[in-house]
């Protein structure tokens, strides 16, 4: 009994000794992930319920209002189509990486368009404009009514409700890229909103409304109360595009039947 014991018990230090110096493996399990933020609030397929994004080739959600996507670290393509037709509007390889979040503006003024990526920030280098004046850069995506040899004037709405010409934009392009900032008079603290209208450089003809006048685009506001942190640079990107209203107004645009206006919208202010 004594022989049998010993032999037990040598064989049970021999079996601690060796799993003692082993090393186990253990596969946790564990993934890690990142973010990225697509901001879609500037793209026409987003705004109509047309976009699909997707993920190394899988359809993936984008989460409302924030643009946020939660994804495994490491080297991703994002692929943005159109889920009708599947078709490719725009592409990105990422680097997840956990901790540092991706962020970027998805700029699609029309759904013609391409998709492009920019950084949110993309003008936070552009000097600040000079006392009284602002610095605007301007493009025309609207030239379904617009002319493309098109000057834009610049109005300032004062506290009387008076308008009052400012500047002319010449020779406005139909691209972002091609365009540089140009310096507006701000018209100083009277000035409580803006407005333009639209001239064919060819003609000098302004672009009309449905009941002859000449066409103005909705207010757009460039001041503390309507802006949140207030641009202090006074440094704005802004593109023009096409909407179709429901209301039938003679000073909308009236084409094919249809009544239309001309949106301001800002892409940047900085």
């Amino acid at each position: 009994m004594k022989i049998i014991f010993k032999w037990l018990a040598a064989t049970m230090v021999s079996i601690v000794a060796v799993t003692g110096c082993k090393k186990i493996e253990v596969d946790q399990g564990f993934t890690t992930f990142g973010q990225i933020y697509f901001y879609a609030d500037q793209t026409a397929s987003y705004l109509a319920g047309h976009l699909q994004v997707k993920y190394n080739g899988h359809p993936i959600d984008i989460q409302g209002g924030t643009g946020l996507i939660r994804v495994p670290e490491g080297e991703a393509k994002f692929e943005f189509c159109d889920n009708r037709t599947d078709e490719l509007l725009g592409e990105k390889w990422v680097a997840i990486v956990p901790g540092s979040p991706v962020k970027y503006t998805l700029f699609q003024p029309t759904e013609n368009d391409p998709i492009a990526l920019l950084d949110p920030n993309g003008q936070a280098g552009e000097e600040a404009a000079a006392e009284g004046f602002m610095k605007i850069k301007i493009a025309n995506y609207a030239t379904d009514l617009l002319p493309r040899d098109l000057d834009v004037v610049v109005l300032g709405l004062n506290i009387n409700m008076e308008t009052v010409e400012l500047a002319t934009l010449e020779n406005v392009s139909d691209n972002l890229g091609e365009e540089d900032y140009r310096l507006v008079p701000t018209g100083g603290s009277n000035i409580l909103a803006y407005t333009f209208k639209f001239r064919d450089r060819n003609t000098q003809a302004f672009v009309k409304a449905d009941r002859g006048d000449d066409y103005w685009s909705p207010n757009f506001f460039l001041y503390p109360d309507i802006i949140s942190p207030f641009p202090e640079k006074r440094v704005y990107t802004i593109y023009l595009k096409t909407y179709e209203t429901s209301v039938e107004y003679e000073l909308f645009i009236k084409s094919g039947g249809k009544y239309y206006e001309i949106i301001p919208e800002i892409l940047y202010a900085d």
